[in-house]
């Protein structure tokens, strides 16, 4: 198990700053990809996580 763990607390910090950094640098992206709502990005990440 403890080979996991620095995996592991890795991958949470991954997932930590994609969740921060998504509803700023994502939601912008996403809508002038795609035309949608700024917000859209923020709930696929949400259902997804």
């Amino acid at each position: 198990m403890s080979a996991l763990s620095p995996r592991l607390a890795t991958w949470a910090r991954v997932v930590m700053i994609f969740s921060l950094g998504a509803p700023i640098v994502g939601d912008t992206a996403f809508s002038e990809a795609t035309g949608m709502p700024a917000g859209y990005e923020s709930a696929i990440w949400a259902t997804t996580l």
